[in-house]
Order: C-alpha cells, then sequence, then structure tokens
C-alpha cells in the first residue's frame, strides 16, 4: 500500500490510498512477532512480496481497513501457526476473511499444537509445512518453495492448496556422512581422558538434523599394559565428552545439550573427550540419526570402527588385577 497527498479546496491536502498487490499476508500472533519478522525477511530475500502488520500498517489508516485491504490484495495467506495464534482471537478473525476470499491458507507450524476446533474450521487442506526446530531460518528454503509453486501454478486467488505437488524426498542422495578419525587417538595416554575427533557431513541437497548422537562399544576386553602417569600433563577441554561404564551406548547429545542442524552439504567436526576405567581396551563406533526437516524421514549412520586403550597408570591397579587372577 502507498500514500500520496494532494490539494483540495478545503484542508490544503487530501490523502488518496493506492493497493499494491502482494504475494504473503502473513498472519501471526503478537507473542511470535520475532519468528514471524524473520520468516518474512527471508522470503523477502527469495524475490517474494510480504505483507505483515504493524509494518505495512499505514498511519492514519484504521487497522482494520488495513487487514482487510490486504487481504484483497494478496495470493497466499500464510498462518504462522503456533499455540499462541491457534487461541488468538485476532488470527482467527485474520483466518475467516482469508478464507470467505477463497485465499488458500497456507499453515507453517512452528509448535506441535493441535488445531483449536475454530481454526480447524477454516483449515481443511492436508498440506502443512513443519518448522517444529529452531533457527526458522533453516526452513525458509522449503517454505519458499512451496510459495513459489503456489504463485508458480497459479495466479489470483485462483490457486488451492490441494493443487501444491507433495514433497518428495531425492532419490539415490544419500544424508549423510560419519567419520572418525582413528589416527587422532594417541597409543599413549597421560590422564584419564582419551581424544576422538570425529565429523558429521550433510551429503544431501536439504537441511538435516542430527537427532541423536552415541558413542557405541562393540567390544572391551582388559589389558596389562601399563603406563605411569606422566606429572603435570596438561588435559585439553573439547566440545563434547563421554565417560565409558558398563552401558554399550553413550548418549552424547544429551550429556551436552548439543543442538545439531546442517545445512545442505555442510560438515561440523568434533572432538570428543573419552574417560573409561584404566586397563581396558574398546572398540567403538559413532552412530548418528539423520532426519530430513521436511518429511520427517530418519536413517541412522554410523562411522567404522576404532580402538581405543586406556593403560593401567599406576602400579597399584596392575598388583590388584594379578591378585585376582
Amino acid at each position: 500500500m502507498s500514500v500520496r497527498m494532494f490539494p483540495d479546496g478545503h484542508c490544503g491536502l487530501r490523502q488518496i490510498v493506492f493497493a499494491v498487490p502482494h504475494d504473503i499476508f502473513v498472519s501471526y500472533s503478537a507473542k511470535d512477532k520475532v519468528t514471524a519478522d524473520a520468516i518474512c525477511r527471508g522470503l523477502e530475500a527469495s524475490g517474494i512480496c510480504c505483507w505483515i502488520a504493524p509494518r505495512d500498517v499505514l498511519p492514519g489508516i484504521h487497522y482494520g481497513e488495513a487487514i482487510i485491504e490486504a487481504l484483497n490484495n494478496s495470493r497466499i495467506f500464510l498462518l504462522v501457526f503456533s499455540a499462541h495464534s491457534n487461541s488468538s482471537a485476532q488470527v482467527l478473525r485474520e483466518v475467516e476473511r482469508a478464507a470467505s476470499k477463497g485465499l488458500p491458507v497456507l499453515p507453517l507450524c512452528i509448535e506441535a499444537v493441535p488445531l483449536s476446533p475454530a481454526i480447524e474450521y477454516f483449515i481443511s487442506s492436508p498440506h502443512r509445512l513443519e518448522a517444529l526446530h529452531p533457527p526458522i531460518e533453516h526452513y525458509i528454503p522449503v517454505l519458499t518453495k512451496a510459495v513459489n509453486s503456489l504463485l508458480s501454478h497459479h495466479s489470483g486467488h485462483a490457486a488451492r492448496l490441494d493443487d501444491l505437488p507433495a514433497a518428495t524426498a531425492p532419490r539415490n542422495i544419500p544424508p549423510g556422512l560419519v567419520t572418525a578419525d582413528a589416527s587422532e587417538i594417541t597409543s599413549v595416554h597421560y590422564g584419564d581422558w582419551a581424544e576422538l575427533a570425529f565429523s558429521l557431513t550433510n551429503q544431501s541437497p536439504k537441511v538435516q538434523k542430527v537427532t541423536s548422537l552415541f558413542l557405541e562399544v562393540e567390544e572391551r576386553g582388559e589389558i596389562d599394559m601399563i603406563r605411569l602417569k606422566k606429572a603435570g600433563a596438561i588435559l585439553k577441554e573439547f566440545q563434547l565428552s563421554a565417560k565409558i561404564g558398563d552401558e554399550n551406548l553413550v548418549d552424547l547429545i544429551s550429556l551436552s545439550g548439543v543442538q545439531i542442524m546442517l545445512n545442505p552439504h555442510e560438515t561440523e567436526a568434533f572432538r570428543l573427550k573419552i574417560a573409561a576405567p584404566e586397563g581396558y581396551r574398546y572398540k567403538c563406533k559413532i552412530l548418528a540419526d539423520f532426519m530430513d526437516i521436511e518429511t520427517s524421514e530418519k536413517r541412522e549412520l554410523s562411522s567404522r570402527l576404532v580402538q581405543i586403550e586406556f593403560p593401567i597408570r599406576n602400579v597399584v591397579t596392575l598388583r590388584s588385577r594379578r591378585a585376582r587372577m
């Protein structure tokens, strides 16, 4: 919408409002404003014209009038769906007006919340996009693709979500790669920790989330090798740490609180500090679950096996073990 001022015979100036077409009307709860603004910036960076309040409500124009005018000049109604918008009377009024005008309603779910009966009445299409795990910027490419598909297949208010092709995962494209570098494990440990370097790579053209990350122990056994601890040895700190006990799986994400999102063809490198009882040898590998953000399809991937040895660090432990034999 734009405003121009023209002279008249009474007040000197009169205001004329010109409606400007928009591709998207962005509807959201005020409590989700930060997320909605980020969505708007992402879409407009891709060349999609958005109308969003309060940015596009002109001074001096009644708020309700601005909303109706914007709906009349938009081609798609984007609903930023959350627990807040689900219970918002203002959002419900906007959805109702959009549906009555024949606008396709595209829900972008940022929270896993059941539709309220009032909202569900106007949203019958099964086509919904999910953006449940922040940051929202990771989902902009998927949203942009959906919007452009609607805009390119239809014009004006004739567009329908039912005509949007269902998203399908690319075939024969591996979702990711997990590598563990055994050369990073020193053969002599002057302390309680071993160090393992590994990396996660997203090989697909879509955003992947690593939903689980484990250190798995496939073999363990005693060793009599002894290494006396070097006085004053410095131990470095790394991103992750794990302690091997009696269990075969150590959950690295839960221990560290790390959230791992990988953009297409992106690699993240990690250093893992591993603690274990002295006098044991382990064969381990890294397990990772990759989840396609768009389809929620999951696949488990693993690295190759690496061997880690924790020599006995003092004579007392060695004598105690031999006494048990």
